[in-house]
């Protein structure tokens, strides 16, 4: 029977905590799945939206927080936010036959 650490590679077998990533989903701001947050990491994409003054105070911030050198006036963005799931992990605990809390 084959050892699960069979050595595949010229550098010698896998140590015992390596792990393999075999299925990634994921949406991320500038990138609707995981090939295009790649793509967009090594093209080096900017996908951080940066806001002005005028656009926070006219959404209703405060002069005053804005002048805060502590307050990040950027945010990654989804797309198809309303879209959301909320619910999910909910959804995902009565799979798993899991009580809620």
């Amino acid at each position: 029977m084959p050892s699960p650490l069979t050595n595949t590679q010229e550098s010698g077998p896998a140590p015992r905590s390596a792990i393999a990533v075999i299925g990634m989903a994921g949406r991320f701001p500038g990138a609707r799945d995981v090939r295009t947050f790649w793509n967009n990491l090594r093209d080096g994409v900017e996908s951080i939206h940066t806001f002005t003054d005028e656009s926070l105070l006219a959404a209703g911030e405060s002069a005053s927080r804005l002048r805060d050198p502590s307050y990040v006036k950027a945010c990654g963005r989804l797309d198809d936010i309303d879209m959301f799931d909320a619910n999910i992990d909910h959804q995902a605990n009565e799979c798993a036959g899991e009580d809620e809390d």
